[in-house]
């Protein structure tokens, strides 16, 4: 459970960084058919974005929720179809313990 937020943090603020590159990258723009083109996408993405404050804060605030419902997705996924349904390092320790039990089995063998 802790992983699930703490991957929804990390891409969730990494979708909010992303949002204010766009934001500052439709501020540079020259061109006013662009400028009105980049808007609308924002518009389409981010519902309540606008060119104020507000619309600005509404618009960080989905980034980040979008993004971690989006990590908490993945490391769920990952978590269902990973081998043996559990983090790397249990299958590393699992697989430990499955080769020291067929050393022993082939180590009590008396034909060689």
């Amino acid at each position: 459970m802790k992983k699930i937020i703490k991957i929804g943090n990390v891409v969730g603020i990494i979708s909010t960084v992303f949002f204010l590159f766009c934001i500052t990258w439709g501020l540079i723009l020259t061109d006013a058919v662009l400028v009105e083109l980049h808007r609308n996408i924002l518009r389409v993405a981010y519902p309540g974005f606008s060119m104020s404050f507000v619309g600005i804060i509404i618009g960080i605030i989905l980034a980040f929720i979008y993004g971690w419902f989006f990590g908490s997705f993945f490391v769920l996924l990952c978590k269902k179809f990973s081998i043996y349904g559990q983090d790397i390092e249990k299958n590393i320790e699992i697989k430990k313990s499955l080769e020291e039990k067929s050393k022993t089995k082939n180590s009590g063998s008396c034909c060689s």
